[in-house]
């Protein structure tokens, strides 16, 4: 595995939040245009893993509390996508979040939570009222893995 930009010039180096020092991409990976990766802890992206166009990968999360954000609070932490995973257009990686070997992240998928080896996620499930997070001030999304058959049975 190598560090993303090392050895390779930088296409601005006066990026003002040191963009791309803790992006590691191992071989054959495959990422579409129109990407972003906000790399504030590190993003390490394994082998022979495809990224559609428009991805989003973030690994800074900011707190619901008004005063704290009105500080500059802000919290990173680090991205890991697994060997041969495939992530559809316009998906959003959040941080802290694990994808492992295999997996397949469909387009526009909103991903808050980790993905096991081999599942398939889509979409974003809604908040519920249920989840005794009321009153917290964070809206919680979750994904839930499911399988390609059940998947088609949605449709």
């Amino acid at each position: 595995m190598s560090q993303f930009w090392r050895g390779i010039p930088r296409p601005n180096r006066r990026t003002p939040n040191n963009c791309s020092s803790n992006i590691y991409i191992d071989r054959s990976v495959f990422i579409n245009f129109n990407c972003v990766i906000l790399d504030e802890a590190r993003v390490q992206i394994g082998d022979y893993t495809r990224i559609g166009p428009g991805v989003h990968i973030y690994t800074v999360e900011h707190t619901a509390d008004t005063n704290k954000r009105r500080g500059s609070w802000m919290r990173a932490r680090p991205v890991r996508i697994g060997r041969d995973v495939w992530i559809g257009g316009g998906a959003i990686i959040l941080p802290g979040v694990t994808i492992a070997d295999g997996a397949i992240v469909g387009a526009g998928a909103v991903v808050t939570k980790d993905v096991p080896a081999g599942a398939t996620v889509v979409g974003v499930q809604l908040p519920s009222p249920l989840d005794g997070e009321e009153g917290s001030g964070w809206m919680k999304l979750c994904l839930n893995p499911i399988t390609l058959a059940h998947a088609n049975k949605l449709r």
